[in-house]
């Protein structure tokens, strides 16, 4: 296990350009970004102190991802130990890789991985909505890396949401797609600190009887707008269904630019309990004349019932797939336009 080695006392103290150090690899710290308990550091590697070519573990560009710390309390460091833990074990090409656990000399274990181009929340941000070929494009990707997780693991991410879909290069698609702005990238889960486990081996391995109950399983956290109705409900297990319904709401907000709420005296949380979303849901698609296989395939995936929602990732992935051919015109599809 290499060592993360700086001047600065903790890691979140880092400033801009400050010297760091991979095992003997020399980088430069350039970027900082907060979201949740973790903290990530953008580190650039430093050619030009290297004395003679090396083999690296990493690539030039790496993110460094850390707890924050929270007045010594011992929780947050034990819940992401516990992400470390299932992360590690995780490997897919579109599940963001760790490539390596680094020791810290005061902030105990950090994670290494690839650093990404962005998110999708940074790309709906800036363009709002996407043609239904990009929305399925990027969902034929987070949806292998979820089925993955799901059937190899039993594991449930729990946190789906734009901000934990990041993308990168992948040269394959970089000449296949030169230039276009969805398709010429890899689209990657991130973030698997939520993550409910299964299996009975690794809910072991990473059960910590110094935390309470509802931090076994994480059923009722998230990110509220992404949350489906069942995980508010005490006694429920989540399952498969429950992330198709976080994709589902992704997916409608990349076909019409808005998630599927009202802006009324209910709660973001109250129209999910409440199931009020729906009628909104259907309006907002009927209004941005979304094509019906589409529109009915979303609607299915943010079903208030979670046995009426897709059940297998494969039979979603390929009624997307056959969503975005339909969609196309007979015009387009008999001159390839």
């Amino acid at each position: 296990m290499n060592k993360l080695s700086f001047a600065a006392d903790s890691i979140v103290d880092l400033m801009p350009n400050d010297e760091v150090w991979i095992g003997n690899i020399p980088y430069v710290a350039k970027k900082f970004a907060r979201g949740g308990m973790g903290f990530v550091v953008l580190l650039r590697r430093d050619d030009t102190r290297l004395p003679h070519p090396l083999g690296f573990t990493h690539g030039v560009d790496v993110a460094i991802k850390a707890f924050l710390p929270s007045d010594g309390d011992p929780t947050i460091r034990q819940l992401f130990q516990r992400e470390l833990t299932v992360w590690a074990g995780l490997n897919h090409p579109t599940i963001v890789s760790l490539n390596e656990i680094l020791r810290t000399k005061n902030d105990g274990l950090v994670a290494a991985m690839d650093r990404a181009v962005g998110s999708l929340e940074d790309l709906l941000v800036v363009h709002r909505m996407l043609s239904r070929d990009d929305a399925v494009f990027i969902l034929n990707d987070v949806i292998q890396g979820l089925a993955y997780a799901a059937s190899s693991h039993k594991i449930f991410h729990l946190d789906i949401k734009p901000a934990n879909i990041l993308y990168g290069h992948l040269l394959s698609r970089g000449m296949k797609h030169k230039g276009h702005p969805i398709q010429q990238y890899r689209w990657m889960v991130s973030d698997w600190g939520l993550a409910s486990v299964k299996e009975a081996a690794l809910a072991a391995a990473i059960n910590n009887p110094s935390l309470g109950h509802q931090f076994q399983t994480f059923n009722q956290f998230g990110t509220e707008g992404y949350m489906a109705p069942e995980r508010y409900a005490k006694g429920i297990r989540s399952s498969v269904a429950s992330d198709v319904f976080s994709l589902g709401v992704i997916l409608f907000r990349m076909l019409t630019g808005t998630p599927p709420f009202s802006q009324t005296e209910l709660s973001v949380v109250d129209q999910v309990i409440s199931h009020n979303y729906l009628s909104t849901a259907k309006k907002r698609l009927t209004e941005a004349r979304i094509p019906r296989p589409i529109a009915e395939t979303t609607l299915q995936m943010i079903d208030p019932v979670a046995s009426n929602r897709f059940q297998d990732y494969e039979a979603l992935r390929l009624r997307l797939l056959k969503c975005a051919r339909s969609s196309e015109s007979i015009f387009s599809r008999l001159f390839k336009i």
